[in-house]
């Protein structure tokens, strides 16, 4: 499983898809690299909800509260 999640994110066409990213950022599986490169193409209301979720990868959803922060003038 995590061979195809990473030949998913390093598809140009599957990744144009915005529910395929979010769900790339969502799944565990996913390498950190691959779910970081993806953060900024988030919605602010599903960037919200990733740096909330305690089952994301913790280095991932430091970073999306970080940008969450930056997007909505926090810092």
């Amino acid at each position: 499983a995590g061979e195809l999640i990473t030949r998913i994110s390093k598809n140009r066409e599957w990744t144009k898809n915005y529910p395929v990213v979010l769900e790339l950022v969502q799944n565990p599986k996913t390498p950190v690299k691959a779910a970081l490169g993806f953060i900024k193409k988030l919605h602010f209301r599903d960037l919200r909800h990733v740096s909330r979720n305690k089952n994301i990868n913790p280095v991932i959803r430091n970073v999306a509260q970080n940008y969450f922060n930056q997007k909505s003038g926090l810092k």
